[in-house]
């Protein structure tokens, strides 16, 4: 460096042109116009701060701010070093910036001014000439001061008071660094004079994160860079350690999930730049407090047993120590945390279990079950692990948090959960809202054997799990009578005022919710009704949500099943609602009110809207549910048979009648798949098999209004209309049992036998009954599935004096909407435009269980990037659904 001025006393040397100019930009370094605007309107007041920890690019953004678009007046610079604890040194330097920015006439005061040459009352004077002088500049000037927090020096901090408290309207400062020293700014705050850009607005966006790591070649997924930004907080220099680290990797997926403070270059760096300079009482603090997420002070004293841990969390934070407060509540930030904890494991390995331990009794004498459970695991202390596990896990459960609860109970070894019988219970609970039943049983038999064990103090908590565990178990099954002999113990007690909270309203709700899931599977519907409202009831009052939302979730199917489908919209749609709020969209939970739905669109002909929901329906299904499953299929396939896909509809009849065979008594819809199965295989030319079933069926005491209606079909088709009327009569008479959609069926088809036998006066009179009881509810479905007999009757009744004719004209509407329905899956046989080689990779995950989520997770895409490949494959293949893609890629040859 070649000399600027070094003319006064107190400055052994020249000074460094280093220090008076912003630092060099890279030519690749990241553009930031929304931060640059915001400097811009900040300095149009007296101070702007900006404060945050190393590596968080504050002088990056300043000089390229300056660079590329810095305020319309003159801008100076000073870089303030630990040897700027002089005010002769700070004032020489701060006027050399001044002057390099400013160009004044020979006259200016600012010409000749220079700082006494020796400390004494003329250099306590000096901060009021220079602000004279300033106040006489021509124009505005921005003065930046990088590394403030260098300043610590009494004399230095009481001039700069005396430059920000009376500085000029000329003048505006930007003091930059990790911390503010001890300044009053605190007036000018409350005034508005005060400009502040702190650690939050400097992190990086996830889209300037992804930027970043394409710049460095680094190709990652979205969910790779949302991953990586989450674990740095947005810090940009740990995102650019990251892409550092990644360069060399050969499993980029598994660095990702694997990224912390341990790695080799982020704790080299916070080493270096943080813990090094650190006094050794002060990183000892650090260290034992770092065993916490977050803390407060006195759980920092009961860690470290200092008695001004609270005084010490406060300076951290004030002076960007990576510490973070909120509501009185001290945080590390992530990465830091990490190397401290890597830094403790290597200097006090066997000191980690004791200071676990120290935490868990802190937060469990403060009420703070889950904090208290996660260090009493880390200390592997098992019996106050078993201890706050029965305190809190039925919170968790009947909050919806399952996979929070399984991930607790995976961090308890086998042994201790084989001896407590407690545990084994709540695992088996867990386990089969998880979908893993055949580990839910063992667990079961595992906890009856080792009951006795348990203390009586601990026997009404273990007597819970098993209600949940069991009752669970027969929804699964369907079996109604397990289930109400689990949910009795639950229902019939007293309400606990002062007892074991065996049935407090939350317990009561969860025990009414899969009581009336099992009825509403085994067609006690009314039951089922009553048990789900009054589960709703309870859930609300109790503000359990999740129950809640299974309990709308549950009646919304049984509205549909009782043959209400306004009002089972309007009660799904409130689940939907709550779902979306609470992001439970996906979750089993929700599996029905999309089934629900998907059924009510497919009644009203909107096929499309229906396929999307029945695929959400899938998505969330549980494994093990097959009762929902079954109908969620038979809804698919009904929907394939109004697009004119018979052979795919007929895989999937096949596949509901398996499922609901799983179910211990008589499914709900049992008869459909069967009925619908008859139907379609005599639509495919299978005639002989059709009538086997049909012949097999007709044995049973009662014949439902599907199979009915399965055999007037075959009549028709025969030409034998007075065997069709026959067979349709307990359905029209209103002894065989069914659904409305299938009894306006039953109508139609008699309408149009009675058509074929040339009695078109009873046609008329029978098809306006079926008009009269289909348009309340706008169902369209019944007269499309009838075909172009249907069609024909309509158009002739059109022209008589029905008392529907709006109704008469949409439904001819609706045949125009499925002809082009099918006109558009025989068309996309031949596909004009290929898969991508990922698309057809994704197509082959299509037939397995995953959910989107999981699909994205598997190959290492973002959930964004799943729903865009399967919109662009839907659309390829000429279909709207997961179901009728697979369909479609096996008819092509694709699969």
């Amino acid at each position: 460096m070649t000399d600027v001025a070094a003319t006064h006393h107190g400055m052994s040397g020249p000074l460094l042109r280093g220090k008076l100019a912003a630092p060099s930009i890279p030519g690749h370094l990241m553009s930031r116009p929304f931060l640059f605007d915001r400097l811009n309107r900040a300095t149009e007041r007296r101070v702007t701060v900006l404060a945050a920890p190393a590596g968080w690019g504050k002088t990056l953004l300043l000089a390229s701010w300056l660079d590329r678009a810095g305020p319309p007046n003159p801008a100076a610079w000073l870089t303030v070093d630990h040897g700027d604890v002089d005010p002769i040194r700070l004032w020489t330097y701060l006027l050399a910036a001044v002057r390099r920015a400013v160009a004044v006439p020979d006259d200016h005061p600012l010409t000749t001014l220079r700082p006494p040459q020796t400390p004494g009352p003329d250099l306590d004077m000096f901060p009021a000439l220079l602000v004279n002088a300033l106040g006489e500049l021509p124009e505005p000037l921005v003065l930046v001061l990088d590394d403030v927090h260098e300043l610590s020096h009494q004399p230095v901090l009481q001039g700069l008071e005396f430059l920000i408290q009376h500085a000029p309207p000329q003048l505006r400062l930007v003091l930059a660094g990790r911390f503010l020293p001890s300044l009053p700014i605190a007036r000018l705050r409350v005034a508005g004079e005060v400009a502040e850009v702190r650690t939050a607005d400097l992190a990086f966006t996830e889209e300037e994160a992804g930027a970043l790591f394409t710049d460095a070649d680094l190709a990652l997924s979205a969910d790779q860079v949302g991953v990586l930004r989450t674990r740095t907080e947005g810090w940009p220099a740990g995102l650019r350690l990251a892409a550092i680290s990644l360069r060399d990797r050969a499993d980029p997926a598994g660095f990702v999930a694997e990224f912390a403070g341990d790695d080799r270059v982020v704790a080299e760096y916070l080493m270096s730049e943080v813990l090094t300079r650190l006094d050794e009482d002060i990183l000892n603090f650090l260290l034992r407090t770092s065993v916490c997420e977050r803390m407060t002070g006195e759980l920092a004293h009961a860690l470290t047993g200092r008695e001004d841990a609270a005084r010490l969390l406060e300076d951290m934070a004030r002076a960007n120590t990576f510490t973070s407060v909120q509501e009185g509540w001290y945080r590390y930030h992530q990465l830091f945390a990490d190397t401290l904890r890597l830094e403790l494991r290597r200097r006090a390995l066997t000191m980690v279990p004791e200071l676990h331990r120290r935490a868990a009794s802190w937060y469990a004498e403060h009420g703070l079950t889950r904090e208290a459970l996660h260090h009493s695991l880390s200390a592997a202390d098992w019996l106050r692990v078993s201890d706050l596990m029965g305190t809190l896990w039925l919170r968790l459960f009947l909050d919806g948090e399952i996979a929070s609860l399984r991930g607790l109970l995976e961090r308890v070894p086998e042994e201790v959960i084989a001896a407590d019988a407690e545990l084994a219970a709540i695992r088996a609970a867990t386990r089969l809202a998880g979908d893993d039943t055949d580990g839910a049983y063992l667990d079961i038999r595992l906890a009856e054997q080792s009951a006795a064990n348990l203390p009586p103090e601990r026997r009404h908590r273990f007597e819970a799990a098993m209600a949940m565990a069991r009752l669970d178990r027969a929804q699964l099954t369907g079996d109604v009578a397990a289930s109400r002999a689990a949910a009795g113990p639950l229902l019939d007690a007293p309400p606990s005022a002062h007892g074991t909270g065996l049935v407090s309203d939350d317990v009561r709700a969860l025990a009414r919710l899969r009581l009336g899931i099992t009825e509403y599977w085994t067609g006690e519907r009314a039951r089922a009704e009553r048990h789900l409202r009054e589960g709703l009831s309870l859930a609300r009052r109790a503000g359990r949500e999740y129950i809640a939302l299974g309990c709308l979730s549950q009646l919304a199917g049984v509205l549909t099943a009782q043959d209400r489908p306004t009002e089972a919209v309007r009660v799904a749609g409130q689940a939907a609602e709550l779902a979306e709020r609470r992001g439970w969209g996906q979750t089993a939970q929700m599996a029905e009110a999309w089934h629900a739905l998907g059924w009510v669109h497919y009644l009203h002909n909107r096929l499309d809207e229906a396929d999307q929901y029945l695929d959400r329906a899938e998505e969330a299904v549980r494994v093990g549910e097959s009762a929902v499953r079954g109908t969620i299929r038979l809804v698919q396939g009904l929907v394939l048979t109004l697009r004119g896909n018979p052979h795919g509809a007929l895989s999937l009849m096949e596949m509901a009648e398996d499922d609901v065979r799983r179910v211990a008594g008589t499914h709900v819809f049992a008869p459909y798949p069967r009925g619908e199965t008859i139907r379609l295989l005599a639509a495919v030319g299978q005639r002989d098999r059709a009538l086997e079933l049909l012949r097999e069926s007709l044995k049973a005491d009662s014949v439902p209004v599907h199979l009915l209606v399965a055999q007037a079909e075959l009549y028709l088709a025969d030409d034998e209309p007075r065997g069709a009327l026959e067979a349709l009569g307990p359905a029209l008479r209103g002894t065989a049992p069914g659904f409305l959609d299938q009894r306006l069926q039953a109508w139609v088809l008699a309408a149009v036998a009675h058509e074929r036998l040339g009695d078109r006066d009873e046609a008329a009179r029978t098809l306006e009954h079926a008009l009269k009881l289909a348009e309340p509810e706008g169902l369209r479905q019944p007269f499309l599935r009838i075909g172009d007999a249907a069609r024909g009757l309509l158009t002739r009744h059109a022209s008589f004096l029905t008392t529907h004719p709006r109704f008469v004209n949409e439904l001819l509407g609706a045949f125009g909407t499925v002809e082009t329905s099918r006109a558009r899956t025989v068309l996309s046989a031949v596909m004009p435009e290929p898969l991508s080689q990922r698309e057809t990779e994704l197509l082959h995950y299509l037939g397995s269980l995953l959910t989107v989520p999981e699909m994205a997770a598997q190959l290492y895409l973002s959930v964004n990037t799943v729903k865009a490949h399967l919109k662009s494959i839907y659309r390829k293949l000429g279909v709207s659904s997961r179901r009728q893609a697979l369909i479609r890629a096996r008819e092509l040859g694709i699969l």
